[in-house]
């Protein structure tokens, strides 16, 4: 029996802090424009296949990658690096019980050591997550949270979340983005 093939999703998020703005074709074609640091685009449709993308500096070419994109997945590709940028690609994971939220953290912070993520009444959610590592997602109840990024073993506490509102049916990562010293902490829902 054919079955057709079904569009698959990616959104691209640029947590590169030495470009301020980027450009994204795929394909050659752009379908992009003045993605901002920090800032995650919305969903792209692409049939499966191979494709290549371009980040652009105005006209110049910043980073070109291939990535292959399969029947119905969801993709993030995520613009980071030390001292030049590159792409990685995760898989999201959009399946959800009914009335309940997930939770994952990814470090984008090349010059912070791996963390830990505590909820402030002391309970931890992700141990030892370390620079461009996206932790797999843990469900949750709904409700507010106020959040603590550590390094790795320690008490010392590098960032605080303002208090967030963890909406049932909801799918949230949180990246720690930016450098050491001014760290962010960042959230993206599907």
């Amino acid at each position: 029996m054919y079955r057709s093939a079904t569009p698959a999703k990616v959104r691209i998020l640029h947590a590169f802090p030495k470009s301020p703005i980027y450009n994204i074709n795929v394909n050659y074609q752009p379908v992009m424009q003045k993605l901002a640091f920090k800032q995650c685009s919305e969903f792209i449709s692409l049939p499966p296949g191979q494709y290549r993308f371009d980040v652009m500096e105005g006209v110049k070419t910043a980073l070109s990658a291939i990535v292959p994109i399969h029947n119905g997945m969801s993709y993030l590709l995520i613009i980071t690096g030390k001292s030049t940028p590159r792409i990685l690609q995760y898989t999201e994971d959009t399946f959800l019980p009914f009335g309940q939220a997930k939770i994952r953290l990814g470090h984008l912070s090349s010059d912070a050591p791996p963390v830990d993520l505590f909820l402030k009444t002391g309970e931890p959610l992700f141990s030892n997550v370390a620079f461009t590592e996206l932790t797999a997602y843990l469900q949750v109840s709904p409700g507010i949270a106020d959040f603590e990024v550590r390094a790795l073993d320690s008490e010392k506490v590098l960032l605080t979340s303002p208090r967030l509102h963890i909406e049932a049916n909801r799918v949230y990562t949180f990246y720690i983005v930016d450098f050491l010293s001014k760290l962010e902490l960042l959230y993206v829902t599907n």
